[in-house]
């Protein structure tokens, strides 16, 4: 292999083994390049940790004791922070020679390698990591294999970037779903023309799929009555306030209440949608229902009871009176016997005289 065409065809292979988002299958597919296309049977390829504190192998296709895959291998102990300190791929046509030295040369030696190649891999003039190649005899690795490998680590770098950048969105999305599913609100965003344009929720808690409103003005979709309480907002949210208010929904599961807050959107300087955090309020509304009809029926046993309070009073008034008048005639009838026994005495004196 050794025309313009065949570094052509090598690269075009590449491109289908790497051709995905997987980081797993996407160095397993390089290295199958490099061992299968040009020959390299001891290959590697090291990640860079975050932190540079050393590198994790993550594939390779030799036999060698503590440098399988899924070893980590210290920062200074490896060749590797050679070629990532000056961004430059490594030549060591003989290990047992090459200056400095590494702790993992003597073992690169006893598992049967006398040179090595390594290639950084960078992207954004960032190194995330090496691809690396070995070969059992001193300088055995041809100048044409190293070219190649020096054209083959800006791809593999890309690719690696972009799986990580995958994997890191699925991460992502699926803290962001966590996120979701604990979150009692629900939020939709409208456009200037009050367009339902994207909506962040579990569609569980949605009344309806998001067909029934992306798309469609706020009038089209939500109620009159509701649609008057959002335009009586959005005089207020235009001029850059938030708005709060209540409403109900009816649907084929009952009826709902929501208190809806909407938040303006400005990009620069103009007035470009709001957003529109809605919460469903209907255990509230109902505990507030049962608190007013226990409080309803509060004031009606109230009303009975104090009805019968008055009752007793005027009954016990009545009796008093009752007893009042008793106790007055009495005392009337007493001074009338006080008088007519005087009245009788009287009489008696003046029937017997002395």
């Amino acid at each position: 292999m050794d025309t313009q065409q065949d570094i052509i065809k090598l690269l075009s292979k590449l491109d289908e083994r790497i051709g995905h988002l997987d980081t797993v299958k996407l160095i397993s597919g390089v290295l199958q390049v490099l061992t299968e296309e040009m020959k390299l049977k001891r290959a590697s390829v090291a990640m860079l940790e975050p932190d540079h504190s050393g590198f994790l192998l993550r594939s390779v296709t030799f036999d060698i004791k503590e440098m399988e895959a899924g070893r980590f291998l210290p920062f200074e102990s490896s060749p590797q922070s050679l070629c990532i300190q000056n961004l430059k791929p490594l030549y060591r046509p003989d290990i047992e020679k090459a200056k400095p030295t590494f702790k993992v040369d003597a073992k690169l030696l006893a598992g049967g390698l006398r040179s090595d190649f390594i290639v950084p891999l960078v992207i954004g003039g960032k190194c995330i990591g090496t691809v690396n190649s070995g070969c059992e005899q001193v300088d055995g690795i041809s100048e044409y294999n190293r070219k190649l490998l020096t054209l083959i680590a800006p791809k593999l770098a890309q690719s690696l970037q972009n799986a990580k950048l995958h994997e890191d969105l699925q991460k992502s999305e699926k803290r962001y779903e966590s996120l979701l599913n604990a979150m009692d609100e629900l939020i939709f965003v409208l456009d200037e023309n009050n367009r339902f344009i994207s909506f962040y929720a579990p569609e569980e808690k949605l009344l309806e799929k998001p067909d029934a409103f992306l798309g469609k003005t706020h009038g089209e979709y939500m109620p009159p009555n509701v649609d008057r309480l959002f335009n009586e907002s959005l005089v207020n949210v235009k001029l850059g306030k938030s708005v709060k208010y209540e409403y109900q929904l009816t649907s084929s599961e009952g009826e709902f209440w929501y208190t809806t807050t909407l938040s303006p959107i400005f990009e620069g300087g103009e007035y470009s949608g709001l957003v529109a955090v809605a919460q469903d309020i209907t255990d509230r509304k109902m505990a507030e229902e049962e608190l007013r009809q226990h409080r309803v029926n509060l004031e009606e046993l109230v009303k009975v009871r104090t009805a019968d309070l008055e009752e007793k009073n005027r009954e016990l008034e009545r009796y008093n009176k009752l007893f009042v008048g008793r106790e007055y005639r009495i005392k009337e009838l007493r001074e009338e016997v006080k008088e007519l026994r005087e009245e009788v005495k009287e009489l008696e004196k003046r029937l017997h005289p002395e």
